[in-house]
Protein backbone atom coordinates (compact mmCIF):
# COMPACT_ATOMS: atom_id res chain seq x y z
CA UNK A 1 0.00 0.00 0.00
CA UNK A 2 2.62 2.01 0.57
CA UNK A 3 4.31 2.03 -2.84
CA UNK A 4 0.60 2.95 -4.63
CA UNK A 5 1.05 5.69 -1.73
CA UNK A 6 4.20 7.27 -2.89
CA UNK A 7 2.66 7.08 -6.65
CA UNK A 8 -0.50 8.46 -5.65
CA UNK A 9 1.41 11.59 -3.65
CA UNK A 10 3.37 12.24 -7.33
CA UNK A 11 0.16 12.50 -9.04
CA UNK A 12 -1.30 14.71 -6.76
CA UNK A 13 0.82 17.24 -6.43
CA UNK A 14 1.45 17.21 -10.17
CA UNK A 15 -2.51 17.82 -10.55
CA UNK A 16 -2.73 20.45 -7.79
CA UNK A 17 0.15 21.96 -8.73
CA UNK A 18 1.94 21.67 -5.74
CA UNK A 19 5.33 20.63 -4.94
CA UNK A 20 6.64 18.65 -1.89
CA UNK A 21 7.05 21.69 0.17
CA UNK A 22 3.77 23.23 0.17
CA UNK A 23 2.59 25.41 2.83
CA UNK A 24 0.76 24.09 6.05
CA UNK A 25 -2.99 23.17 4.52
CA UNK A 26 -5.61 25.97 6.59
CA UNK A 27 -8.21 23.46 8.17
CA UNK A 28 -11.47 24.50 6.31
CA UNK A 29 -14.02 26.89 7.66
CA UNK A 30 -17.82 27.96 6.95
CA UNK A 31 -17.46 30.33 4.39
CA UNK A 32 -16.71 34.26 4.76
CA UNK A 33 -18.93 37.11 5.70
CA UNK A 34 -22.06 34.95 5.33
CA UNK A 35 -23.67 31.66 5.53
CA UNK A 36 -24.83 28.67 2.97
CA UNK A 37 -28.02 27.56 1.28
CA UNK A 38 -29.59 25.76 -1.99
CA UNK A 39 -31.17 27.06 -5.07
CA UNK A 40 -34.27 25.33 -7.03
CA UNK A 41 -32.66 27.61 -9.63
CA UNK A 42 -30.47 25.80 -11.25
CA UNK A 43 -31.02 22.54 -13.74
CA UNK A 44 -32.51 19.75 -11.75
CA UNK A 45 -30.90 17.23 -9.75
CA UNK A 46 -30.90 15.06 -12.61
CA UNK A 47 -30.29 17.05 -15.58
CA UNK A 48 -27.25 18.22 -13.45
CA UNK A 49 -26.07 14.82 -12.81
CA UNK A 50 -25.84 14.19 -17.02
CA UNK A 51 -24.08 17.45 -17.77
CA UNK A 52 -20.26 18.40 -17.53
CA UNK A 53 -19.82 21.37 -15.80
CA UNK A 54 -19.80 25.04 -18.43
CA UNK A 55 -16.89 25.83 -20.14
CA UNK A 56 -14.90 28.99 -18.32
CA UNK A 57 -15.47 26.97 -15.03
CA UNK A 58 -12.10 27.42 -12.93
CA UNK A 59 -8.98 25.40 -13.35
CA UNK A 60 -8.73 24.96 -9.89
CA UNK A 61 -12.03 23.38 -9.90
CA UNK A 62 -11.19 20.36 -12.14
CA UNK A 63 -7.89 20.46 -10.88
CA UNK A 64 -9.97 19.18 -7.37
CA UNK A 65 -11.86 16.85 -9.12
CA UNK A 66 -8.71 15.27 -11.19
CA UNK A 67 -6.99 15.08 -7.23
CA UNK A 68 -10.53 13.27 -6.21
CA UNK A 69 -10.23 10.85 -8.94
CA UNK A 70 -6.96 10.01 -8.83
CA UNK A 71 -7.68 9.37 -4.65
CA UNK A 72 -10.65 6.94 -5.55
CA UNK A 73 -8.24 4.98 -8.27
CA UNK A 74 -6.14 4.34 -5.60
CA UNK A 75 -8.57 2.44 -3.04
CA UNK A 76 -10.97 0.92 -5.68
CA UNK A 77 -8.22 -1.73 -6.40
CA UNK A 78 -7.56 -2.40 -2.60
CA UNK A 79 -11.41 -3.22 -2.23
CA UNK A 80 -11.65 -5.28 -5.46
CA UNK A 81 -8.72 -7.46 -4.01
CA UNK A 82 -11.66 -8.61 -1.48
CA UNK A 83 -13.03 -11.70 -1.56
CA UNK A 84 -16.59 -11.31 -2.61
CA UNK A 85 -18.27 -13.98 -0.44
CA UNK A 86 -16.47 -12.44 2.39
CA UNK A 87 -16.85 -8.47 1.59
CA UNK A 88 -20.19 -8.47 -0.40
CA UNK A 89 -21.02 -4.79 0.83
CA UNK A 90 -17.61 -3.91 -1.24
CA UNK A 91 -18.07 -5.93 -3.98
CA UNK A 92 -21.93 -4.77 -4.45
CA UNK A 93 -20.63 -0.93 -4.45
CA UNK A 94 -18.41 -1.55 -7.03
CA UNK A 95 -20.66 -2.52 -9.25
CA UNK A 96 -22.63 0.40 -8.54
CA UNK A 97 -19.21 2.36 -8.87
CA UNK A 98 -18.46 1.34 -12.26
CA UNK A 99 -21.96 2.05 -13.58
CA UNK A 100 -22.01 5.57 -12.04
CA UNK A 101 -18.19 6.29 -13.21
CA UNK A 102 -18.29 4.86 -16.78
CA UNK A 103 -18.25 7.96 -18.35
CA UNK A 104 -15.09 9.34 -16.88
CA UNK A 105 -11.81 9.73 -19.33
CA UNK A 106 -9.16 9.61 -16.77
CA UNK A 107 -6.89 10.56 -19.81
CA UNK A 108 -9.44 13.98 -20.72
CA UNK A 109 -10.00 17.47 -19.12
CA UNK A 110 -12.13 17.11 -15.98
CA UNK A 111 -14.10 19.62 -17.43
CA UNK A 112 -15.40 17.20 -19.89
CA UNK A 113 -16.21 14.56 -16.98
CA UNK A 114 -19.96 13.81 -16.40
CA UNK A 115 -21.28 14.96 -12.81
CA UNK A 116 -21.70 12.05 -10.49
CA UNK A 117 -24.92 12.00 -8.10
CA UNK A 118 -22.42 11.46 -4.87
CA UNK A 119 -25.93 10.85 -2.79
CA UNK A 120 -27.02 7.96 -4.89
CA UNK A 121 -23.47 6.31 -5.14
CA UNK A 122 -22.59 7.34 -1.53
CA UNK A 123 -24.88 8.79 0.88
CA UNK A 124 -27.90 7.06 0.43
CA UNK A 125 -26.87 3.83 -1.37
CA UNK A 126 -26.95 0.96 0.94
CA UNK A 127 -24.05 -1.06 -0.53
CA UNK A 128 -21.72 2.14 0.25
CA UNK A 129 -22.41 1.63 3.95
CA UNK A 130 -22.10 -2.22 3.62
CA UNK A 131 -18.68 -1.75 2.25
CA UNK A 132 -17.74 1.06 4.53
CA UNK A 133 -18.45 -1.31 7.70
CA UNK A 134 -16.55 -4.11 6.42
CA UNK A 135 -13.47 -1.84 6.75
CA UNK A 136 -11.67 -1.35 9.70
CA UNK A 137 -13.14 1.82 11.82
CA UNK A 138 -11.22 4.97 10.78
CA UNK A 139 -9.50 3.14 8.22
CA UNK A 140 -7.53 6.34 5.64
CA UNK A 141 -8.35 4.16 2.58
CA UNK A 142 -12.09 4.51 2.89
CA UNK A 143 -11.31 8.74 4.11
CA UNK A 144 -9.75 9.05 0.83
CA UNK A 145 -12.37 7.26 -1.11
CA UNK A 146 -15.37 9.17 0.29
CA UNK A 147 -13.40 12.62 0.11
CA UNK A 148 -12.60 11.79 -3.16
CA UNK A 149 -16.27 11.00 -4.51
CA UNK A 150 -17.20 14.74 -3.14
CA UNK A 151 -14.48 16.19 -4.74
CA UNK A 152 -15.60 14.52 -8.00
CA UNK A 153 -19.28 15.69 -7.44
CA UNK A 154 -17.77 19.42 -7.00
CA UNK A 155 -18.38 19.20 -3.44
CA UNK A 156 -14.80 20.40 -2.41
CA UNK A 157 -16.19 22.27 0.40
CA UNK A 158 -18.04 19.27 2.64
CA UNK A 159 -14.87 16.88 1.46
CA UNK A 160 -12.61 19.04 3.00
CA UNK A 161 -14.74 18.55 6.12
CA UNK A 162 -14.80 14.85 5.87
CA UNK A 163 -10.83 15.05 5.44
CA UNK A 164 -10.34 17.09 8.18
CA UNK A 165 -12.71 14.84 10.16
CA UNK A 166 -10.43 11.98 8.73
CA UNK A 167 -7.29 13.11 9.75
CA UNK A 168 -8.44 12.99 13.30
CA UNK A 169 -7.62 9.30 13.30
CA UNK A 170 -4.73 8.63 15.28
CA UNK A 171 -1.48 6.57 12.94
CA UNK A 172 -2.41 7.80 9.66
CA UNK A 173 1.41 7.22 7.55
CA UNK A 174 2.71 10.10 7.13
CA UNK A 175 2.75 9.33 3.41
CA UNK A 176 -1.36 9.28 3.51
CA UNK A 177 -1.82 12.36 5.90
CA UNK A 178 0.37 14.22 3.20
CA UNK A 179 -2.14 13.83 0.52
CA UNK A 180 -5.24 14.15 2.65
CA UNK A 181 -3.88 17.61 3.81
CA UNK A 182 -3.11 18.52 0.04
CA UNK A 183 -6.55 17.87 -0.65
CA UNK A 184 -7.83 19.99 2.41
CA UNK A 185 -5.58 22.94 0.85
CA UNK A 186 -7.08 22.29 -2.93
CA UNK A 187 -10.89 23.01 -1.21
CA UNK A 188 -10.28 26.87 -0.98
CA UNK A 189 -9.21 27.57 -4.00
CA UNK A 190 -11.45 25.46 -5.78
CA UNK A 191 -14.58 27.16 -4.45
CA UNK A 192 -13.16 30.60 -5.42
CA UNK A 193 -14.58 31.78 -8.86
CA UNK A 194 -17.97 30.69 -7.80
CA UNK A 195 -17.50 31.87 -4.06
CA UNK A 196 -16.19 35.19 -6.01
CA UNK A 197 -20.39 35.59 -7.84
CA UNK A 198 -21.96 34.56 -4.25
CA UNK A 199 -20.24 37.63 -2.90
CA UNK A 200 -20.75 40.27 -6.12
CA UNK A 201 -24.54 38.88 -5.19
CA UNK A 202 -24.23 40.06 -1.79
CA UNK A 203 -23.03 43.28 -2.78
CA UNK A 204 -26.46 43.78 -4.84
CA UNK A 205 -28.31 41.86 -2.29
CA UNK A 206 -26.99 44.70 0.28
CA UNK A 207 -28.41 47.34 -2.28
CA UNK A 208 -31.67 46.08 -2.37
CA UNK A 209 -31.48 44.55 -6.28
CA UNK A 210 -33.06 41.11 -5.32
CA UNK A 211 -33.39 40.00 -8.66
CA UNK A 212 -30.19 40.99 -9.79
CA UNK A 213 -28.55 39.30 -7.04
CA UNK A 214 -30.74 36.24 -7.74
CA UNK A 215 -28.58 35.46 -10.84
CA UNK A 216 -25.39 36.07 -8.90
CA UNK A 217 -26.12 33.39 -7.09
CA UNK A 218 -27.29 31.41 -10.58
CA UNK A 219 -24.08 32.04 -11.96
CA UNK A 220 -22.19 30.75 -9.21
CA UNK A 221 -24.24 27.65 -8.79
CA UNK A 222 -23.65 26.80 -12.60
CA UNK A 223 -20.13 26.98 -11.41
CA UNK A 224 -20.51 25.00 -8.99
CA UNK A 225 -23.77 23.21 -8.09
CA UNK A 226 -23.32 22.20 -4.46
CA UNK A 227 -21.92 25.53 -3.36
CA UNK A 228 -23.44 25.73 -0.38
CA UNK A 229 -22.73 29.28 0.55
CA UNK A 230 -24.45 30.01 -2.80
CA UNK A 231 -27.56 27.74 -2.20
CA UNK A 232 -28.08 29.89 0.84
CA UNK A 233 -27.82 33.33 -0.08
CA UNK A 234 -30.31 32.21 -3.01
CA UNK A 235 -32.66 31.35 -0.65
CA UNK A 236 -32.33 34.26 1.92
CA UNK A 237 -32.03 36.86 -1.01
CA UNK A 238 -35.67 34.86 -2.94
CA UNK A 239 -37.27 34.77 0.35
CA UNK A 240 -36.92 38.46 1.06
CA UNK A 241 -37.98 39.49 -2.40
CA UNK A 242 -40.86 37.79 -1.87
CA UNK A 243 -41.28 39.64 1.58
CA UNK A 244 -40.56 43.02 -0.42
CA UNK A 245 -43.40 42.55 -2.99
CA UNK A 246 -46.31 41.18 -0.65
CA UNK A 247 -45.53 44.44 1.30
CA UNK A 248 -44.33 42.64 4.76
CA UNK A 249 -42.11 44.71 7.26
CA UNK A 250 -39.64 41.28 7.90
CA UNK A 251 -35.93 41.60 6.93
CA UNK A 252 -33.60 38.66 6.16
CA UNK A 253 -30.67 40.41 7.90
CA UNK A 254 -27.19 38.04 7.72
CA UNK A 255 -27.22 36.21 10.68
CA UNK A 256 -30.46 36.40 11.30
CA UNK A 257 -32.77 33.55 12.07
CA UNK A 258 -36.07 33.51 11.01
CA UNK A 259 -38.49 31.00 12.58
CA UNK A 260 -41.84 30.88 10.51
CA UNK A 261 -45.03 31.67 12.96
CA UNK A 262 -48.47 30.35 11.53
CA UNK A 263 -48.18 32.60 8.52
CA UNK A 264 -45.78 30.19 7.05
CA UNK A 265 -43.37 33.15 6.03
CA UNK A 266 -40.82 31.18 4.46
CA UNK A 267 -41.95 30.40 0.35
CA UNK A 268 -41.24 26.67 -0.15
CA UNK A 269 -38.14 27.75 -2.75
CA UNK A 270 -36.05 29.43 -0.14
CA UNK A 271 -37.13 26.29 2.32
CA UNK A 272 -35.81 23.80 -0.20
CA UNK A 273 -32.51 26.19 -1.04
CA UNK A 274 -32.11 25.83 2.48
CA UNK A 275 -32.48 22.07 2.94
CA UNK A 276 -29.59 22.21 0.33
CA UNK A 277 -27.43 24.44 1.65
CA UNK A 278 -27.61 22.45 5.22
CA UNK A 279 -26.57 19.12 3.00
CA UNK A 280 -23.77 20.43 1.42
CA UNK A 281 -22.39 22.91 4.01
CA UNK A 282 -23.80 21.58 7.62
CA UNK A 283 -21.34 23.61 9.28
CA UNK A 284 -23.41 26.95 7.32
CA UNK A 285 -25.76 27.15 10.44
CA UNK A 286 -27.68 29.53 9.54
CA UNK A 287 -29.55 27.65 6.80
CA UNK A 288 -31.20 25.85 10.12
CA UNK A 289 -34.55 28.16 9.73
CA UNK A 290 -37.91 28.22 8.06
CA UNK A 291 -41.50 26.19 8.94
CA UNK A 292 -39.60 22.40 9.73
CA UNK A 293 -40.05 22.72 13.30
CA UNK A 294 -37.85 19.51 13.54
CA UNK A 295 -34.74 21.49 12.22
CA UNK A 296 -35.63 24.62 13.68
CA UNK A 297 -35.22 23.05 16.92
CA UNK A 298 -32.07 21.63 16.24
CA UNK A 299 -29.91 24.46 15.93
CA UNK A 300 -29.47 25.28 19.61
CA UNK A 301 -27.83 21.26 20.17
CA UNK A 302 -25.93 21.48 17.05
CA UNK A 303 -24.86 24.65 18.23
CA UNK A 304 -23.51 24.20 21.31
CA UNK A 305 -22.43 20.17 20.00
CA UNK A 306 -21.48 20.41 15.84
CA UNK A 307 -20.34 24.15 15.79
CA UNK A 308 -18.62 24.32 19.12
CA UNK A 309 -16.05 21.03 18.81
CA UNK A 310 -15.72 21.69 15.24
CA UNK A 311 -14.43 24.89 15.80
CA UNK A 312 -12.00 23.48 18.52
CA UNK A 313 -10.44 20.77 15.54
CA UNK A 314 -10.05 23.30 12.91
CA UNK A 315 -8.51 25.69 15.56
CA UNK A 316 -6.24 22.83 16.38
CA UNK A 317 -5.80 21.49 13.21
CA UNK A 318 -3.28 19.16 11.86
CA UNK A 319 -3.25 18.73 15.91
CA UNK A 320 -5.34 15.39 17.11
CA UNK A 321 -7.96 16.85 19.72
CA UNK A 322 -9.33 15.03 22.76
CA UNK A 323 -11.37 12.15 22.25
CA UNK A 324 -14.76 13.97 23.93
CA UNK A 325 -14.35 16.51 21.29
CA UNK A 326 -14.72 14.15 18.43
CA UNK A 327 -17.14 12.40 20.08
CA UNK A 328 -19.30 15.92 20.70
CA UNK A 329 -18.50 16.55 16.93
CA UNK A 330 -20.37 12.83 16.06
CA UNK A 331 -23.55 14.03 18.46
CA UNK A 332 -23.89 17.51 16.72
CA UNK A 333 -23.50 16.59 13.65
CA UNK A 334 -26.47 13.77 13.97
CA UNK A 335 -28.50 15.79 15.91
CA UNK A 336 -27.86 18.74 12.94
CA UNK A 337 -29.30 15.85 10.56
CA UNK A 338 -25.93 15.65 8.79
CA UNK A 339 -25.87 11.85 9.14
CA UNK A 340 -22.90 10.84 6.93
CA UNK A 341 -20.60 13.43 8.53
CA UNK A 342 -21.94 12.10 11.52
CA UNK A 343 -21.30 8.25 11.12
CA UNK A 344 -17.68 8.87 9.18
CA UNK A 345 -16.64 10.84 12.72
CA UNK A 346 -18.01 8.36 15.03
CA UNK A 347 -15.57 5.98 13.37
CA UNK A 348 -12.89 7.93 14.53
CA UNK A 349 -14.41 7.59 17.99
CA UNK A 350 -14.15 3.96 17.34
CA UNK A 351 -10.70 4.00 16.07
CA UNK A 352 -9.33 6.05 19.07
CA UNK A 353 -11.11 3.61 21.61
CA UNK A 354 -9.86 0.45 19.83
CA UNK A 355 -13.18 -1.25 19.58
CA UNK A 356 -17.40 -0.95 19.41
CA UNK A 357 -18.93 0.02 22.60
CA UNK A 358 -22.56 -0.69 23.43
CA UNK A 359 -23.30 3.13 22.98
CA UNK A 360 -22.33 3.16 19.47
CA UNK A 361 -24.57 0.83 18.25
CA UNK A 362 -27.92 2.69 18.68
CA UNK A 363 -25.99 5.62 17.16
CA UNK A 364 -25.10 3.72 13.65
CA UNK A 365 -29.19 2.77 13.67
CA UNK A 366 -30.28 6.31 13.82
CA UNK A 367 -28.21 7.54 11.00
CA UNK A 368 -28.20 4.44 9.11
CA UNK A 369 -31.85 4.54 8.75
CA UNK A 370 -31.86 8.19 8.34
CA UNK A 371 -29.42 7.81 5.04
CA UNK A 372 -30.29 4.40 3.88
CA UNK A 373 -33.06 2.58 4.98
CA UNK A 374 -33.97 -1.05 4.17
CA UNK A 375 -32.74 -5.19 4.35
CA UNK A 376 -28.98 -4.03 3.75
CA UNK A 377 -29.34 -1.80 6.30
CA UNK A 378 -30.60 -4.22 8.83
CA UNK A 379 -28.16 -6.30 8.11
CA UNK A 380 -25.38 -4.26 8.55
CA UNK A 381 -26.86 -3.40 12.16
CA UNK A 382 -26.86 -6.83 13.22
CA UNK A 383 -23.37 -7.67 11.97
CA UNK A 384 -22.43 -4.79 14.17
CA UNK A 385 -24.71 -5.95 16.98
CA UNK A 386 -22.84 -9.34 17.25
CA UNK A 387 -19.59 -10.22 18.89
CA UNK A 388 -17.85 -11.53 16.25
CA UNK A 389 -16.77 -8.86 13.76
CA UNK A 390 -13.91 -9.27 11.12
CA UNK A 391 -12.73 -6.00 9.26
CA UNK A 392 -10.30 -5.02 6.43
CA UNK A 393 -7.39 -3.07 6.74
CA UNK A 394 -6.65 -1.23 3.85
CA UNK A 395 -4.03 1.06 5.05
CA UNK A 396 -2.26 0.24 8.31
CA UNK A 397 -2.55 2.46 10.94
CA UNK A 398 1.45 3.28 12.09
CA UNK A 399 1.66 3.22 16.22
CA UNK A 400 1.38 6.15 18.04
CA UNK A 401 3.19 7.03 21.41
CA UNK A 402 0.58 7.02 24.25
Amino acid sequence: MRTITFCLWSSLTVAAGIGPNYAQAEPPVAPNKRPAAASPAVPSKAEANKQPLPKGTAKELNEARRSGWLAISQVVPALEAGDPKEFPGGAAWLADFRQATKGIDPDADPATWPMIDVDALVTNNPNYWRAYYEVAPGDPAMTLLHSGLLYLSCEPQKGSYLMTIGLQRPGIPAPVREIMEIMVRQSGPAMKESNAAVEEGIKLYDQGKYAEALKKYEAALALCPQNGHAHYEWGLTFRQQKWAAAGLAVEAKPGKIIVDDKRRLTPAEAAAAFAKARRHDPFQWHAYQGDDKEVVNSLRPFLDKGMRNWEKITKAHPKLVEDPVIAGLSEGLQVGQCHDLALVTRQIVVARRGRYAPEDHPFLTTSLRKLAPGDDTEEVLNRLGGFALKFRQLIAPEATAK
